[in-house]
């Protein structure tokens, strides 16, 4: 009985190893089983959205966490499909779980208020990186976004009745090379009732223009555009920007009643001729506004066979006429600045001329390791604008302008790596301060000069409470500034402070600067207007470089109150 039991046992026990060496079979399909490799620990990220003004909770703000690469991230969730998203429920709430480990940035959308990234201070910065460790449950983000504010009004006639289709604008001044000029940042059009609402505008300070169709400046196309009719005013109701109230909006804030009369006043017709290019059958004209050249044009219409032209219906302010012509395949074109004012302007004379193909020659002087910037760029300084295509820069420093329009042109450089302009020559002519005119005869070649023994400033920005100021713009501008602004496009630079206040500034050409620290500043006041810091002159800090010279400085923030 024994030995039956014994051999029974047996095989049951092969049985069951039989039959376990089958399910792991079976489990692994035939192959074999090796151990898992150990897998990163995921995280979790949670925080609460909050209104800056209120400090209440935001609900459905939409958020994204941003991958950094190096120092960069994607500007926001439409750049990058695969960013881990998440909304706010009632109580501002939200949550990224299984987050790989990394570095981010906190990007947050909601209708109505400013889209930021966690951590940004004043108006500048890409905020605060937030570094997540393999298994790191952070809940401790407080994300404050600012509302925007709102203008809302209506539009009048002298007798009280609605005007439609009133072009009304919020306005700012902003610096150009040609002067400090007043131009529209966000606008809207009334409706049959008079009535306008601007939105989403952010907090400061605006000046508001109203200006009625009648007034468009539809030039030659509408002759019988009556000169004294409607015209464009300004808040409360005036054509003299002198008298101008200005508007300060305030984070949020929904400032109602900003109702306007329009009165009557004059409006100026520019007459002119435009002389056809030998070869052209025809030729047109244009009227702009410097600075906005995509979406500001205020007449145009084709000459007469006579090539005369007539633009009516200008309010005052700076435009820069322009006459093209096509001769072949080539575009003939001219451009001329002007200052409206009251009066109408009689006699102007446009005579197209063809484009130009400019080439020249980058050199290095110093150690350069092979560097040169990427690309030539030539700025309007007639139209204030980048029109123009730029020319990519060769190994051997060659580079090649094509179809060039005749213009007054600051010649600028893309992606510097480090080297400053020494010297910018046309033929044996020095253009570095005054320019590419190419309205004329234009012999030679461009040749360039750059330097790569630049001195270096680094440093830190303190606040009011001498802690360090996160996110503040440094700027570096040349004492030659004072006595010609455009010679500040070589020699300006900027900077921002990182989380810690820090910033640095290389390749800087010798000479001697004034460093500032703004929480905010217009970067156009302090390139072409040397009276924008007489007001700060006490707080910046002067500063002496020299070739290949190491600087350390520390610099107090500004708290910019200077009217836009």
């Amino acid at each position: 009985m024994r030995i039956q039991f014994r051999v029974a046992l047996k095989i049951l026990l092969f049985i069951g190893v039989f039959a376990l060496l089958f399910i792991i079979e079976s489990a692994t399909g035939g192959q074999e089983a090796r151990p898992s490799s150990p897998q990163s620990e995921k995280c979790r990220l949670e925080g609460q959205v909050l209104n800056s003004a209120t400090g209440k909770p935001l609900r459905k703000v939409y958020l994204a966490l941003l991958k950094v690469s190096g120092n960069r991230a994607v500007a926001n969730r439409s750049a990058d499909e695969t960013a881990p998203t998440a909304v706010t429920d009632a109580g501002g709430r939200f949550a990224f779980s299984d987050v790989e480990p990394g570095t981010y940035r906190l990007w947050a959308q909601h209708t109505g208020f400013r889209s930021q990234n966690y951590g940004v201070k004043g108006r500048y910065g890409m905020g605060d990186p937030i570094q997540l460790s393999p298994g790191d449950f952070r809940r401790d983000i407080k994300m404050p976004l600012t509302p925007l504010a709102a203008v809302i009004g209506r539009i009048l006639d002298e007798d009280g009745d609605p005007i439609e289709h009133v072009d009304v604008s919020l306005m700012i001044y902003q610096y150009t090379p040609n002067g400090r000029r007043l131009t529209p940042i966000i606008g809207g059009s009334t409706n049959d009732l008079g009535e306008y609402r601007i939105s989403n505008v952010e907090p400061g300070r605006y000046y508001l223009q109203a200006k009625p169709f009648s007034a468009q400046g539809f030039g030659a196309a509408w002759p019988s555009l009556a000169n004294d009719s409607l015209a464009a005013a300004y808040y409360p109701s005036s054509h003299d920007l002198g008298t101008a109230k200005p508007i300060d909006l305030s984070a949020g804030q929904q400032l109602r009643d900003v109702n306007m009369t329009l009165p009557k006043g004059h409006l100026a017709t520019v007459r002119g001729a435009a002389i056809k290019p030998a070869g052209s059958t025809s030729v047109s004209t244009n009227v702009i506004i410097p600075g906005f050249q995509g979406n500001a044009g205020q007449g145009m219409g084709m000459a007469d066979p006579n090539g005369n032209f007539v633009i009516r219906g200008l309010l005052p302010g700076p435009y820069v006429l322009t006459a093209t012509s096509m001769v072949g395949d080539k575009r003939y074109s001219v451009r001329r600045l002007i200052e409206v004012g009251s009066a109408d302007i009689e006699g102007i004379e446009l005579r197209p001329l063809p484009p130009r193909d400019i080439k020249g020659q980058i050199r290095v002087e110093g150690a350069a390791d092979g560097r040169l910037p990427h690309y030539v760029r030539l700025h309007s300084l007639i139209a204030d604008s980048n029109d123009q295509a730029p020319g990519r820069v060769q190994e051997d420093g060659t580079f090649e302008l094509k179809n060039v329009a005749p213009d007054l042109y600051r010649v600028s450089l893309m992606n510097l790596q480090g080297l400053y302009v020494k010297a910018i020559r046309l033929a044996d002519t020095d253009i570095t301060e005054s320019g590419l005119d190419l309205t004329g005869t234009v012999p030679g070649d461009l040749s360039i000069v750059l330097g790569a023994n630049g001195g270096h400033i680094e440093g830190s920005v303190l606040d009011e409470r001498a802690e360090p100021a996160a996110s503040a713009m440094v700027t570096l501008v040349s004492a030659a500034a004072s006595s010609n602004p455009r010679r500040a496009a070589y020699q300006f630079k900027m900077a921002m402070t990182d989380d810690k206040g820090r910033f640095l500034i290389d390749g800087i050409a010798p000479g001697s600067y004034k460093l500032f620290a703004w929480d905010t500043v217009d970067e156009g006041g302090v390139l072409y207007d040397p009276g924008y810091l007489k007001p700060f002159e006490e707080v910046g800090r002067t500063v002496q470089v020299s070739e290949n010279s190491k600087e350390a400085v520390q610099l107090k923030l500004i708290k910019n109150l200077v009217e836009r």
